[in-house]
């Protein structure tokens, strides 16, 4: 079970998984635009939603989201994505249920990054609520092509023992 090399990069794709839940992935300001310092507005996204992090020239204590753009759909993709590459660890008796579970998890990674690109688009475009005027992408949103990685190369060793087993069947 966990001697097996996809057992290790599932495990990383968890690990990966749960990094990308605790930090945000894009920054949002209007620091370049030639704004005073006093109207100087910072925006995260992260899985939560889009949270105000600095105002008025001052870093909040306390983030505050912004309203009606809290992002479920992120925060739900988010957690199954490590959640699916756990419960695939233990279900290396049924191959076949692994390889699916591994192809289920790289589409739910690319939704991730539409989500975010969407989320962002959205953002960037309601003058109205959000000031700002350009976006910075943080390390943590490369995490889930890390993840995308790692689960292509752990489907690849799964394909490869159900061919050798069924190999094996063809034998006897």
């Amino acid at each position: 079970m966990l001697q097996r090399t996809q057992s290790l990069w599932l495990f990383l794709v968890v690990i990966c998984g749960i990094l990308t839940c605790c930090f945000p992935v894009i920054t949002l300001d209007n620091m370049q635009s030639g704004y005073s310092v006093g109207s100087v507005c910072q925006y995260q996204i992260d899985i939560f939603g889009l949270e105000q992090t600095f105002a008025n020239g001052e870093e909040l204590d306390e983030y505050l989201p912004v309203a009606g753009m809290t992002n479920y759909a992120l925060m739900i993709i988010s957690i199954i994505i490590p959640l699916i590459a756990f419960i695939t660890i233990f279900l290396y008796k049924h191959r076949i249920v692994q390889a699916r579970l591994c192809v289920i998890n790289v589409i739910l990674m690319a939704g991730y990054y539409a989500i975010v690109i969407w989320y962002t688009w959205l953002a960037l475009n309601m003058p109205d609520v959000v000031h700002a005027t350009s976006w910075h992408v943080e390390v943590p949103l490369a995490l889930p092509l890390v993840c995308i990685i790692l689960t292509l190369m752990a489907l690849r060793g799964i394909l490869k023992d159900e061919a050798l087993v069924r190999s094996m069947n063809r034998l006897r």
